[in-house]
């Protein structure tokens, strides 16, 4: 998994959005994430070029800041320093292995099948370390029901998709056979809290990235994303715990 470096929230003249605007990006697992008027975002967006489960790949943006976050993102992924997971600097390493360089490349073909437009790059690189190089793909003009937005790709492949407002944004998140992590990027507490209550996912962020939780909270997901008990914490005892009836007649 590679992450793209957090950095502190520049000024809000970098970005200029209205204090109510409101989106949601971000699915991978299930994982959404309601994105709103913080500049910082794409700055703190993970993309995996190794198989992964808590990274945000599917972005819900309300169309108040849709075109704005769209760009955003692409200027942000223009700078990314694609090369040797051990070299200095590099930001994003190379995909796994053949396999699932092939997958990743399969899902890019399918995306425009499907009528999604490919809005940044998403073409194969080569560098000086032998390796299955690929730089991120985005997508535009998604929607719920193409298969890059329901399957797992577990590679840099990402998808926007454009919504009217923040009900029909959680409504597009939670229509998902997963439910592992998501999370919601928002100044409007009403809105964080009731995402919180609401999502169908194991685990949810605020204004943070899906990825990465403590090893003392317990860990698991909804859905297609496992059941049950959890791993991790005191619910790890019960994970790890088998429960047997036994009769004995004296």
């Amino acid at each position: 998994m590679s992450v793209l470096p957090q950095t502190k929230a520049p000024p809000r003249k970098c970005l200029p959005l209205r204090r109510r605007d409101h989106g949601v990006y971000d699915r991978n697992e299930g994982a959404t994430l309601p994105f709103a008027d913080y500049a910082w975002t794409p700055h703190g967006i993970v993309l995996p070029t190794t198989p992964t489960q808590l990274v945000a790949l599917m972005f819900i943006v309300t169309e108040g800041i849709h075109d704005r976050f769209v760009a955003a993102m692409g200027e942000r992924m223009k700078g990314l320093v694609i090369d040797d997971a051990l070299k200095a600097g590099t930001q994003i390493g190379p995909v796994v292995d053949e396999s699932q360089l092939n997958q990743d490349t399969d899902y890019i073909a399918i995306g425009r099948q499907e009528g999604a437009k490919l809005a940044f790059d998403g073409e194969l690189l080569k560098r000086d370390t032998p390796g299955f190089y690929l730089q991120p793909a985005l997508f535009t003009e998604a929607t719920n029901q193409m298969r890059i937005s329901r399957e797992e790709i577990f590679g840099p492949v990402a998808s926007v998709i454009r919504v009217k407002d923040y009900d029909v944004s959680l409504a597009v998140a939670n229509d998902t056979p997963f439910g592992l992590s998501s999370g919601i990027a928002t100044t409007s507490l009403k809105h964080a809290t009731h995402f919180k209550r609401n999502a169908e996912a194991g685990m949810v962020m605020v204004n943070l990235p899906t990825a990465g939780v403590d090893f003392h909270v317990p860990f698991g997901g909804r859905k297609g994303s496992s059941h049950g008990s959890r791993e991790q914490g005191r619910y790890a005892a019960e994970f790890y715990t088998t429960v047997k009836t036994a009769y004995t007649l004296a």
